[in-house]
């Protein structure tokens, strides 16, 4: 779990450099809206990524403390996301975020789409 919670913030990460021409970090962020990779199915996969690696190294540590971080984590991100990312993200890419917002949701990834079914 640590470390598929890592390679999914990594492989997320590089889309930001590889497709948006920016960072993760806010004062170099994606020049252009990245809606490939993981991006396709959830509007937050790095963040998501965040909550497998912590309940995996609570599994690993046994630390009930780590649940307690994840929670509050969870908390301060969903806030973050709502109130201050989003707006952020509308004013920069217009119409083009809000058509994204509207096809993709921003937590639970959307099902895969299974060939032939």
């Amino acid at each position: 779990m640590i470390l598929t919670g890592i390679d999914i913030f990594l492989y997320s990460s590089r889309l930001f450099s590889r497709v948006g021409g920016g960072t993760p970090v806010p004062t170099d962020p994606p020049q252009r809206l990245v809606v490939t990779g993981l991006y396709r199915y959830c509007r937050n996969p790095m963040y998501l990524a965040q909550m497998p690696f912590l309940l995996g190294l609570f599994l690993y540590r046994g630390d009930l403390s780590l649940l307690l971080y994840a929670a509050i984590w969870a908390g301060v991100v969903g806030s973050l996301v709502a109130w201050h990312e989003e707006p952020e993200l509308r004013r920069r890419f217009g119409e083009d975020y809000d058509r994204y917002k509207q096809q993709i949701p921003r937590w639970i990834p959307r099902r895969l789409r299974v060939v032939g079914g």
